[in-house]
């Protein structure tokens, strides 16, 4: 069984290999063997067979060949998804690394995330650009769906991604005070085993939401004026509220990645608490002028590997 599964990986011809993999696991069933152990030893040169499927991917729009074994392997170890981190970190797939963290079989999403947003609501976006010069620059827009209520429901809110070599996760989450309760939101920073320590100099961003100008007369009636009290400022208005700023920022030393499943040490991290900005804490509550009516929060993260001043590097991206 495992000759068959290097043979897949080594010379991958997508649908024969899946073929192969559906008829080693009807095989398994047949002899109560587990397939999906079978997929996750690292026996194939040090690694598992998800590995060398993303390592070997053939075309950038393959995607079956790694969807198939990471179906097979289900659940993954933690072990196994440390190998999909460095798979897609060795070759730069930011892209087909998203797709991967997305999927089920990762399990990125909490089981009360999974609850609430249910199969209708549209998923979590995150885009990565990284910018030229000799800082590591890199830019990275989120837009997270129902923020306020997975915070409040699910207690925190990760994402996984890559850039400028490494793979980082950023955090919101709830802080538990020493008898467990909840205590203000934070915002914390690390990067992932498999990837170099570095310094960081970042700032995450988000701004109210931009409102198109309209074009409708204006209603005529007693509550007018009270409505307009609460009315969105056109997109043309000076806004309202300043944009929230939260700045990750190492200190004497640097950044060292953590172990997926470890509480990162306190050199494997930067966190701020939304109350060390003034209008950080306003994102606790529902009507926090920051949300999108559909609840959601859009996000910037600005960042560099080089500790300096570079804020106005990133001014046209925020």
């Amino acid at each position: 069984m495992r000759s068959i599964v290097r043979d897949v990986v080594k010379e991958p011809k997508t649908s024969a290999s899946t073929g192969l993999l559906e008829s080693c696991a009807d095989a398994c069933i047949a002899n109560n063997l587990s397939f999906s152990g079978i997929l996750q030893d690292p026996s194939i040169e040090g690694h598992p067979a998800i590995y060398w499927a993303i390592v070997k991917r053939p075309s950038l729009d393959d995607f079956e060949l790694i969807t198939s074994l990471m179906s097979h392997s289900a659940p993954l170890t933690t072990e196994t998804m440390a190998e999909v981190r460095l798979a897609c970190l060795h070759v730069g797939d930011q892209a087909l690394f998203q797709c991967l963290w997305r999927s089920p079989e990762y399990g990125a999403l909490s089981g009360s995330d999974r609850m609430l947003l249910g199969v209708t609501s549209p998923p979590d976006t995150v885009d990565v650009v990284e910018l030229p010069g000799q800082d590591g620059l890199f830019a990275v827009k989120l837009t997270i769906v129902q923020f306020e209520k997975r915070m409040k429901v699910s207690g925190e809110i990760s994402f996984e991604f890559i850039a400028r070599g490494r793979i980082w996760r950023l955090k919101f989450y709830v802080t538990k005070n020493d008898e467990g309760q909840p205590g203000p939101w934070a915002v914390m920073m690390m990067i992932m085993e498999q990837s170099p320590p570095t310094n960081l100099d970042a700032r995450v961003v988000i701004k109210e939401p931009e409102t198109e100008p309209t074009n409708e007369p204006p209603v005529e009636s007693p509550y007018s004026i009270l409505a307009s009290l609460w009315a969105q400022p056109s997109a043309s208005s000076p806004k309202h509220n300043p944009p929230i700023e939260f700045r990750l920022k190492t200190g004497s030393s640097e950044l060292n990645p953590v172990k997926a499943g470890r509480r990162p040490e306190h050199n494997q991290k930067v966190k701020v608490l939304f109350t060390d900005n003034t209008q950080g804490s306003t994102l606790q509550y529902p009507d926090s002028p920051y949300y999108y009516p559909d609840g959601s929060l859009k996000v910037t993260l600005v960042a560099s590997l080089a500790v300096r001043k570079f804020w106005d590097v990133f001014q046209p991206f925020c």
